[in-house]
């Protein structure tokens, strides 16, 4: 259903409709027009799809006219005393813009990404209510995907390890250019306390050291 809402709102014509009948506060007709444009959506959103595949495979590229290399999509929630590391951790490996999710935060994360925020590095946007990561997600989506080569969705307890390079662009460049795939999955390795009883001042990635085994199963 959430695919379905997607397509009709990135149809042309049902966008002009929805926001013609918004105006004029016909909310059945717009109604109508979701259910009327449902088929139309999916086959243009198939098309478009195709296209844009089939480009990349011809042009040897995955559209490297977009301007931001590779994104991060995090959505937080009173996590202020992690996201000054974990902005500068991802940073160095070469991702170039944080879209940032506020979910209700009461640790004033605003104030903790302001520079951030004022150089460009990161966009602030606030979601309510509970169960929404998958909402933020699409919506960062529809709102900053067309201006991404490369999209992260990431916890801020998760940091990206590439365990052969420094910079994390050339080696989606790597991964991607032969291949159909149109995601990458990154597993997990589980971090624990480092034996310590308290929380450490330092910094997440230089305090705790110690993963479980390879063959831990959660």
């Amino acid at each position: 259903m959430k695919y379905v809402k997607s397509a009709i709102l990135r149809f042309p014509l049902s966008i002009y409709l929805h926001r013609h009948f918004a105006k004029q506060g016909q909310l059945y007709s717009r109604l109508c027009i979701d259910v009327l444009m449902c088929l139309p959506a999916l086959v243009f959103c198939a098309l478009l799809t195709a296209f844009v595949h089939a480009r990349n495979i011809f042009t040897g590229t995955l559209s490297s006219n977009r301007p931001i290399d590779l994104a991060i999509v995090a959505i937080i929630k009173n996590e202020a005393q992690y996201i000054d590391e974990w902005i500068q951790y991802h940073h160095s490996l070469g991702v170039s813009h944080f879209f940032i999710y506020d979910n209700d935060s009461s640790d004033n994360v605003a104030d903790e990404v302001r520079d951030y925020i004022d150089c460009g590095l990161v966009t602030y946007n606030t979601v309510a209510g509970r169960n929404c990561q998958i909402d933020a997600y699409n919506d960062a989506l529809n709102k900053y995907g067309s201006l991404c080569k490369y999209i992260a969705f990431l916890d801020l307890d998760e940091f990206i390890y590439p365990r052969k390079t420094t910079s994390l662009v050339p080696l989606l460049d790597c991964k991607f250019a032969e291949s159909k795939a149109a995601a990458l999955v990154i597993n997990w390795c589980i971090f624990g306390s480092s034996n310590r009883k308290h929380r450490s001042k330092g910094w997440v990635t230089e305090t705790y050291l110690y993963r479980s085994r390879d063959e831990f199963d959660k």
